[in-house]
């Protein structure tokens, strides 16, 4: 799921959203002054969020306990 900043005008709070693709909201609430505004996301590439096990970190992982890494 991408996650987009987002910054508040009227207090500078900046805050991370994430929306399905397709599914992009026309307004938003800041976390911290509840101002309602339009969505407009800071230039920045989106990031990704993955679910579930991420099989070369848990190989990683497995050998860093190990003592192999």
């Amino acid at each position: 799921m991408p996650l987009h900043d987002v910054k508040c005008s009227k207090c500078g709070h900046i805050q991370e959203l994430f929306f399905q693709p397709g599914d992009r909201p026309s307004t938003y609430a800041c976390d911290w002054c509840d101002r309602v505004q339009d969505f407009k996301p800071l230039l920045s590439s989106p990031r990704i969020v993955m679910a579930g096990e991420r099989p070369v970190e848990t190989e990683l992982e497995k050998s860093a306990a190990d003592g192999l890494f």
